[in-house]
């Protein structure tokens, strides 16, 4: 046990230990009415020296799918969810093996309602950040070419697109997801954290936000700004991120 205790501390560490402790000890003693959630919101730039060999490209298809497309049928999400996202002007971005769908990524503009906890992620108004979200691979794709696949077509549209950086949000706990954005450049931006009840929510976010709220029609809008980066030499840079308002 103790052997356990010492992985898990160096591979999590002490806070998120902790927090998940914490987490736990909130949901027991409420019998489930409680839950408390804390996020990392990170922020990645857009690349474009992002390439794979081809000879394992050619393995693997990229397609945009539109809200029609048959393909979606066969994604682990509920139609409603999907459809939701749609709405919100997400771009779903689908790795395929011949019809089969092996994987996929969902990028938001200007903003991006959280279907976890309530809550409204707004981007800058430049169009210089859109939001990634629900990255998901099957076990048997996850060590393969599918990955690098899937972010080198997201990285291509969003250049074209004109942004600089995609940001996101993690869960603390999520030890592998976070480490795979940070091979990606990712550097984080701030916090949120959300203590959830049955109605009522408390958001706790980076520079004193504070917030509550009561039902679904009063979700707190957290405005996420990347680091800033000059498009001239001429352009002053801030020596450190710009977190959340």
């Amino acid at each position: 046990m103790l052997s356990r205790f010492r992985n898990a501390l160096r591979e999590q560490g002490l806070a998120t230990l902790g927090f998940r402790g914490l987490a736990s000890l909130a949901a027991w003693m409420t019998a489930g009415r409680l839950r408390v959630v804390w996020y990392l919101l990170i922020a990645q730039p857009v690349r474009h020296d992002w390439r794979i060999p081809a000879k394992m490209a050619r393995a693997v298809a990229i397609r945009v799918l539109r809200a029609d497309d048959p393909v979606l049928a066969q994604a682990p999400r509920p139609a409603a969810v999907i459809a939701d996202r749609f709405a919100q002007g997400a771009v779903c971005i689908a790795a395929m093996r011949a019809e089969t769908l092996s994987g996929f990524l969902w990028l938001c503009p200007v903003q991006y309602v959280e279907d976890d906890v309530r809550c409204i992620f707004v981007l800058p108004a430049s169009g210089e950040a859109w939001w990634d979200f629900d990255v998901w691979i099957p076990p048997g794709e996850r060590n393969g070419v599918v990955f690098a696949k899937l972010w080198q077509a997201a990285h291509d549209f969003l250049r074209a697109s004109g942004a600089r950086w995609t940001c996101s949000r993690i869960t603390r706990m999520n030890a592998a997801s976070l480490g795979a954005h940070r091979r990606l450049g990712a550097v984080t931006i701030g916090h949120a954290l959300f203590l959830c009840g049955r109605r009522q929510q408390v958001t706790i976010a980076s520079r004193a936000f504070l917030h509550f709220s009561r039902g679904a029609d009063a979700a707190p809008r957290l405005h996420v700004h990347p680091p800033y980066t000059p498009a001239t030499p001429s352009e002053a840079t801030p020596t450190s991120p710009r977190a959340l308002p």
